[in-house]
């Protein structure tokens, strides 16, 4: 199914190599659990679990989206992947906001 905007998952321009989105949403949530994760590590406090199961779902489901990217690994799942047209047609603008010459 096409959608009107890009979802967190893998994508791929046309002649390039897969990669990871993250969107913005998906991010919050993910930087929030790596960062109790990171913080419970630092302070070796032992009277919290070391993941809440929320977490270790978030965080699982990261990882193997990162696997996920890899073309040859098992974990790969072509069907899954975003394709869009190579990068230069897709581009809307540069990054200093200014219109691309065309």
């Amino acid at each position: 199914m096409v959608s009107n905007r890009v979802e967190t998952g893998l994508i791929k321009f046309e002649g390039d190599w897969t990669a990871v989105v993250i969107r913005g949403d998906s991010a919050l949530h993910y930087r929030n659990y790596l960062g109790r994760l990171l913080d419970r590590l630092s302070s070796k406090d032992e009277s919290h679990p070391f993941l809440f199961p929320l977490e270790e779902i978030y965080l699982k489901s990261l990882l193997n989206l990162l696997a996920s990217s890899n073309e040859n690994s098992p974990d790969h799942n072509s069907s899954e992947v975003q394709r869009l047209k190579n990068f230069e047609q897709c581009v809307v603008e540069e990054p200093n906001d200014k219109p691309i010459a065309g």
